[in-house]
């Protein structure tokens, strides 16, 4: 969701992995890997599989304070045709918000007093105006919900899908919110702060200075009127 191209999803990836790295368990010892196995806990309705469905109904499944990490990014206020149902199709963003929190309290059931949630949302236009869709659900979740916000993350996308605005900048960034339910939860610094070797994309120098050239260069040979 939210658009990009090979850049964007490199530093989406670079975003998810960080965050992963911060919360996940410790499997070294003294600098040497260590081998362990978790076995399949008797009421978890699944394990090391992919399950498609209503994940409202599959979330109500999982045992409570049985999850380590959840990471998702659902459906955004009326930026896709969803076939008219699920999440995104709302009429009103208060109802969209609605519509996320009841998601958004099973992810906070499910996770460990040690887990956490990452929830990425992008934003949305109406009548030219930002309506602020991502700090409203965090707003909404912060205070209904019982959870913790600890960071914002900014996703910055290197290269976004271009638009031909004229009168406002292309969205380029969106929040990864980082949440827990107690202050018990895990986070491991020096993981985050290993140095790591990013790799870069080609066409891309990593500054940011080729931001949708290669599409532009597309628009202006194509057939398109300027209004188009």
């Amino acid at each position: 969701m939210g658009g990009g191209g090979k850049g964007s999803n490199q530093k989406a990836k670079t975003v998810i992995r960080d965050i992963i790295r911060s919360v996940r368990r410790k499997t070294l010892k003294d600098e040497t890997a260590s081998t362990y196995t978790i076995r399949r806990p008797a009421d978890m309705p699944f394990w090391n599989e992919i399950v498609c469905g209503d994940c409202a109904a599959l979330l109500r499944l999982i045992p409570s304070d049985s999850v380590d990490l959840v990471i998702t990014s659902p459906p955004y206020f009326q930026q896709r045709e969803y076939g008219g149902w699920g999440i995104g199709n709302e009429k009103s963003p208060d109802d969209y918000i609605s519509a996320l929190i009841g998601i958004f309290r099973e992810c906070a059931r499910i996770i460990k007093p040690t887990g956490s949630v990452v929830f990425n949302i992008g934003d949305k236009y109406e009548n030219s105006s930002l309506r602020l869709m991502p700090y409203r659900f965090a707003i909404a979740a912060t205070e209904q919900c019982n959870v913790i916000l600890v960071n914002n993350v900014t996703w910055v996308k290197t290269n976004p899908t271009p638009r031909q605005f004229r009168r406002r900048l292309v969205s380029s960034t969106e929040p990864f919110f980082h949440f827990v339910k107690s202050q018990n939860y895990q986070y491991h610094i020096d993981e985050f702060l290993k140095p790591q070797d990013l790799e870069k994309s080609n066409g891309n120098n990593g500054t940011g200075e080729n931001v949708g050239k290669k599409y532009f260069q597309l628009i202006e040979q194509s057939q398109l009127t300027p209004k188009e």
